[in-house]
């Protein structure tokens, strides 16, 4: 879904309070990707939260099934719904 804001957490507690944001708010592009480069995080997993329009991905059970690595372009596909 293009344009739909992407925001990243470190913990699931943060992702579900929305609290500690990791970084800035992204926005996903015209096909609905967001890439995601750093050199400054770990490879470890993370939690992502979808939102656009009154949808999000929130009742989705996981979103870090993919470790961001460091010095490299990663991508994520997610499911938002209501």
């Amino acid at each position: 879904m293009s344009g739909a804001s992407v925001k990243l957490y470190s913990t699931q507690t943060d992702w579900i309070n929305q609290t500690n944001q990791l970084g800035n708010t992204l926005i996903s592009d015209s096909v609905g990707q967001v890439d995601y480069y750093t050199t400054l995080t770990p490879a470890v997993n993370y939690y992502w939260l979808v939102q656009k329009g009154g949808l999000s991905n929130q009742n989705n059970v996981i979103t870090n099934t993919t470790a961001i690595i460091p010095n490299s372009i990663n991508s994520f596909n997610t499911v938002i719904s209501k």
